[in-house]
């Protein structure tokens, strides 16, 4: 966009979106990671449930 003398205020906005999206999947894919950990922490500690708790 810059390359294309493009005004100022398109190729920022253009920029601000790129930014917002790559944050908001980032942000999905670290909560996707803390849940993972949470729900395999979750699994370890808990009781054998097969074994009726035993």
């Amino acid at each position: 966009m810059k390359d294309r003398n493009a005004p100022t205020r398109e190729w920022v906005a253009a920029g601000t979106a790129a930014l917002v999206v790559f944050n908001a999947g980032l942000s999905l894919f670290g909560r996707g990671v803390a849940e993972s950990v949470l729900y395999q922490l979750r699994e370890k500690d808990a009781p054998d449930r097969a074994n009726g708790g035993r």
